[in-house]
């Protein structure tokens, strides 16, 4: 029987950080969580797997998350359509995230379930500038 490996959100972010080539250390990834879950009080931290989900509520009433991956592609698959049960038993209508690839985004939505996609383009933003809207 094989188990499914565990990592310490230390090692989530650092092998995020790693895997996607980020400018950035993992205690600065860190201390950055750290600070949007106190400046947030309705923010959350979820562990699922291999993956850390860091989510806020916006104030129209949706779920903005961020993603840190630390495992596997299966696993992050795997993850996220944990995530999105959750966030749906949650009672949130429509989640958001910020990506920078649309077909990506738009195949990885379809494989764990999520309906009704549209797209935003923040041109504020240098690093994933597309606003993922989906209805879940």
């Amino acid at each position: 029987r094989l188990v499914e490996s565990t990592m310490t959100p230390s090692e989530i972010v650092a092998n995020h950080i790693k895997n996607n080539g980020l400018q950035t250390t993992p205690e600065q990834s860190l201390s950055e969580i750290k600070a949007t879950l106190e400046q947030n009080p309705d923010a959350i931290l979820v562990q699922i797997k291999d993956c850390l989900f860091l989510l806020k509520k916006e104030d129209d009433g949706s779920g903005l998350f961020y993603i840190f991956n630390g495992g596997t592609g299966i696993q992050y698959v795997k993850a996220i359509k944990e995530f999105v049960n959750q966030c749906r038993n949650a009672g949130f209508k429509f989640i958001k995230m910020y990506v920078s690839d649309k077909e990506v985004s738009q195949q990885l939505a379809e494989m764990v379930g999520v309906s009704n996609v549209s797209y935003e383009l923040d041109e504020s933003r240098k690093t994933d500038p597309y606003l993922m809207i989906m209805e879940i």
